[in-house]
């Protein structure tokens, strides 16, 4: 298998805190940069490109990555799905034979994968579902293959993903809109491998739903957090990277009960509830109730960008059919 979720206990896995206390003159330069890229570069995908590079995201290397290249041609149908699990295998098998193997891991595949699904906004189902097709197919063709312990650690996904939501707006990223849209569209990513089953980040849901709709959110202080956002830029950078989970899982997250209470005292408790949360680490219909009515709460809120209102709106219609369904 292609996501060696055991060899990185995600469910043991806190998410980062709203980061670091001190803000320098190094993240205020960040900042302009940032600015400077969005109001010069004209499509938002080429947006999220240059501020991966300002900020330092967790991403391929872009003078060297073997698999980047590749995705993207498939992404826009230079290759087909047959023709790039061909090229990726042949990487692999070259890379195996030359004992190359380290230079092609999961730094190279994972970020690779991941960057391409922060470039395809999440209300682009096509697209994504054609990333999800080439995940599963190189798993499928990785755990047939005589070398899969090899090719499962050279190709681990789980810690790329994990290291991929660090660079979510307040730690890793601001709170422009490009940032925004691409860890809504990371996470809406993650939610899609996890309904076709190519691999279970179910845990990163509740993370989501966390942040966005269970904490209290507040105005930071100029030196609370690495990168200081009002209570507003949190809701427009968080709600809808809760709701893409709810458009991808869909009744699958409706009926996921599962009790998450640590049996160990020394696993952390990565599914605990936020602020409005009271009840157990969990999946059930309890929890989701709150994040239904959350989100029929930023639904009605004039102090949220208009796109996240009819987000929150289309999320809180979405669990109401689902619950009639």
């Amino acid at each position: 298998m292609i996501m060696a979720d055991e060899q990185i206990d995600i469910d043991s896995f806190d998410p980062p805190a709203s980061g670091s206390p001190n803000i320098d003159t190094h993240e205020q330069k960040l900042a302009r940069k940032v600015q400077d890229a969005i109001s010069t570069i004209p499509d938002e995908p080429s947006q999220i490109d240059a501020i991966a590079k300002i900020r330092n995201w967790f991403s391929p290397d872009w003078e060297e990555s073997l698999f980047y290249p590749i995705i993207q041609e498939y992404l826009i149908g230079n290759l087909d799905l047959a023709a790039i699990v061909k090229k990726t295998m042949k990487l692999i098998d070259d890379a195996i034979s030359e004992s190359r193997s380290e230079e092609i891991g999961q730094i190279d595949f994972g970020y690779s994968v991941l960057h391409s699904a922060k470039r395809i906004s999440f209300k682009d189902e096509r697209m994504h579902a054609k990333l999800v097709d080439f995940v599963d197919d190189i798993k499928t063709h990785t755990g047939n293959h005589n070398d899969y312990v090899l090719y499962d650690t050279m190709l681990s996904f789980s810690g790329s993903a994990l290291e991929t939501l660090n660079d979510c707006p307040g730690v890793g990223a601001g709170y422009s809109l490009p940032e925004s849209h691409a860890y809504a569209n990371a996470n809406y990513f993650l939610a899609r491998l996890t309904k076709e089953g190519v691999s279970e980040f179910w845990m990163c849901a509740i993370w989501a739903m966390r942040s966005g709709l269970e904490d209290i959110l507040k105005d930071d202080e100029p030196n609370e957090s690495h990168v200081p956002g009002t209570t507003i830029e949190k809701l427009n950078a968080n709600v809808p990277a809760a709701a893409v989970w709810v458009f991808a899982l869909g009744k699958a997250l409706y009926d996921k009960e599962e009790d998450l209470t640590p049996t160990s005292p020394n696993g952390g408790n990565p599914a605990k509830g936020g602020d409005r949360w009271k009840g157990r680490s969990e999946f059930s219909k309890e929890r989701w109730a709150l994040w239904k009515q959350r989100f029929g709460d930023v639904s009605k809120n004039r102090d949220v960008s208009e796109e996240t209102r009819e987000i929150a709106k289309e999320a809180f219609e979405s669990m109401d059919r689902w619950e009639k369904s």
